[in-house]
């Protein structure tokens, strides 16, 4: 992984960037209980580091917090995801979904979780993390910070 400040100053010095910090709506998840309540499993295993692997349409975690699911949620839904469970604790699980059922980061979940399901694919992403874990996304809007780019120039010849 690139170490952001490091990038950005090459970047900087290379190319002239110049970037701004802005704020506007973005569309993000909250992970929230679903109305069933949760179906999780507490870790087999807690000491060492949680596990968690992410791949399209498959999300495992051994001793892994929600907040780490989150993330690999994020990764798939290509947005923010903020763990609002309110459920401490580590966590086993294994999360399976049938991915590029035509749904795009910018498609809403269906609120009954049937969005795109057929019946030999298997669920979506969203009806799955019902069915499997007890837990659904929420669409929010929320105003998040990014950086634009101000200026940029063409480098130099070496």
């Amino acid at each position: 992984m690139y170490n952001r400040q490091l990038l950005q100053g090459l970047l900087s010095d290379r190319f002239k960037l110049k970037l701004r910090t802005e704020t506007k709506d973005m569309p993000t998840y909250a992970l929230v209980i679903g109305k069933s309540g949760p179906r999780l499993k507490p870790a087999q295993r807690v000491a060492g580091n949680p596990q968690i692997t992410w791949r399209p349409g498959l999300i495992t975690g051994q001793g892994a917090s929600l907040d780490d699911l989150a993330k690999g949620l994020q990764e798939a839904v290509r947005h923010p995801v903020e763990n609002l469970t309110a459920l401490n604790g580590a966590y086993d699980f294994r999360l399976e979904w049938a991915p590029d059922q035509g749904m795009t980061a910018t498609d809403p979940p269906d609120p009954a979780g049937q969005l795109n399901d057929a019946a030999d694919s298997g669920p979506t992403l969203f009806s799955a993390l019902q069915q499997q874990l007890g837990l659904r996304l929420d669409r929010r809007n929320t105003k998040a910070p990014y950086e634009a780019i101000e200026s940029v120039e063409l480098p130099a010849e070496n």
